[in-house]
């Protein structure tokens, strides 16, 4: 099983030419789940539309996608794997300004594949070296904030692969 993760900051800018994206999703690897996350995304249902039109001409379903203000993921899925996978959540956790604030944090998609328990964490923390104390407690309060349904792993470190 290939699961590729990826993570572009969009900088407020419209979509890029698909020739732009496909290097970036390395569909030449073929994998079977596909994970792209996004930071500081302008136009939503611009980037929604684009990446969904370039994922299911190659044979890519979305399974979620989950926007907190301009942090987005989106995960997606070859239809082999389609009826093997359950128990499709997402959530956020904003860790910007006082903690509330949008702009910084964390959106992820988590489900069951083949038994097994996955999350896909998408985060946008603060920048630069001095930030890192911030960095550390936002990561913190990511991975004790953000829960889930599935009775079998209600938070992220209880998933099989984070």
């Amino acid at each position: 099983m290939k699961v590729l993760v990826t993570t572009y900051n969009a900088a407020a800018k419209v979509p890029v030419k698909e020739e732009d994206l496909l290097p970036l999703l390395a569909l030449n690897h073929d994998p079977d789940v596909v994970s792209m996350g996004f930071e500081e995304i302008g136009d939503w249902d611009a980037w929604e539309d684009e990446v969904d039109r370039l994922l299911e001409k190659h044979g890519y379903y979305r399974l979620k996608l989950e926007t907190m203000w301009t942090i987005q993921i989106v995960v997606f899925a070859k239809k082999k794997h389609l009826p093997y996978i359950h128990y499709i959540e997402s959530c956020e956790t904003p860790t910007g300004l006082k903690g509330v604030c949008a702009n910084k944090g964390a959106t992820t998609v988590r489900f069951r594949l083949y038994g097994k328990t996955v999350a896909i964490v998408n985060s946008h923390l603060a920048a630069h070296k001095e930030e890192l104390a911030a960095r550390n407690r936002d990561y913190w309060s990511i991975m004790r904030e953000q829960e889930f349904k599935d009775s079998a792993t209600p938070i992220l470190s209880d998933h099989d692969f984070l």
